[in-house]
């Protein structure tokens, strides 16, 4: 998955579920999902970017259950559910808080992308992708039907990466200075 370009997968499964919808059923559970919805995109998106989110993590756990107190909670007789959620739960949630704040700004360009090409939210919901769709045609008469969602898209996409960064420098361990600290502290590191 890593390989092959995240837009073009999106683009090919986007338009093929705008077309046909999706449509499976389980054993008991009936999922359809009709051509046009808003789901088609979440479903795309969510589908294109497991390997971004989950690899990542993936390796963050396997290094975990190397370390010693997992290795005291096994010894110790402690039930799988028991470590996953009492070890190793609490010591990747700061950074996939992290992660997962950083996804969603890429989330949204990739959506507005799939809007813009046409194989991601379809009229007459609005989207950035859509608006700047629209925007194109009269970007000589009128251009801040562009302008106004780029702008929008950058600006939010930003603010998210600015929050990401501060709330991974605000949960890093290792940090020198913690947000908050008192005026001793600050003394010491200057």
């Amino acid at each position: 998955m890593y390989a092959f370009p995240v837009v073009l997968l999106g683009i090919a499964l986007g338009t093929a579920l705008a077309i046909n919808g999706f449509h499976h059923k389980l054993w008991f559970i009936s999922i359809d999902i009709e051509s046009g919805s808003i789901w088609i995109p979440l479903l795309v998106i969510s589908y294109v970017l497991i390997p971004y989110v989950g690899r990542p993590l993936r390796g963050q756990v396997l290094s975990l259950r190397e370390k010693e107190f997992v290795e005291a909670a096994i010894a110790q007789g402690a039930s799988p559910l028991r470590i996953m959620f009492s070890e190793i739960l609490p010591n990747i949630a700061s950074s996939a808080l992290v992660f997962f704040t950083l996804i969603i700004a890429s989330n949204i360009v990739f959506e507005a992308v799939l809007s813009y090409l046409g194989a991601g939210v379809q009229l007459p919901t609005p989207s950035w992708g859509n608006l700047i769709s629209d925007g194109q045609t009269l970007i000589t008469t009128r251009p801040w039907l562009a302008l106004a969602p780029g702008i929008a898209i950058s600006l939010t996409v930003l603010s998210l990466n600015v929050f990401g960064d501060a709330l991974r420098d605000a949960l890093d361990p290792r940090a020198k200075v913690k947000v908050g600290a008192n005026d001793a502290t600050m003394r010491d590191v200057h």
